[in-house]
């Protein structure tokens, strides 16, 4: 009995010193990464007024469109709404008639 588990002990212990060293060195990894982010957003960062305005007006147009393309629902909308609500409804009475859902009800004893 023990050639059996202690192998599985051995291969258990093993995988968490690994998962415990791959740990510490991808925080240490991160840490100097983190650090060397920090030291450079003291830097102010030279981004030219063009380029914001380039983003400004792109997303003006983006939001301009977007809003020009809206539409009020229509009947055929609404009727689409209507039918899945309903067949919807259909299929949980179904799913509730085959027990598929959970009741919420506790047993007893357990």
């Amino acid at each position: 009995m023990i050639e059996l588990i202690l192998p599985l002990y051995l291969s258990f212990f093993g995988m968490c010193v690994w998962i415990w060293l791959s740990n510490a060195r991808l925080k240490d990894t991160l840490t100097l990464l983190a650090d060397d982010l920090k030291d450079r957003l003291n830097e102010p960062l030279d981004v030219p007024s063009s380029f914001v305005e380039e983003i400004k007006d792109e997303m003006f147009n983006i939001v301009e469109d977007t809003l020009q393309n809206l539409s009020p629902p229509t009947a055929a909308d609404h009727l689409m709404g209507t039918l899945s609500q309903l067949f919807q409804m259909k299929m949980m009475k179904n799913m509730d008639m085959n027990n598929l859902l959970p009741t919420g009800d506790k047993e007893e004893g357990v």
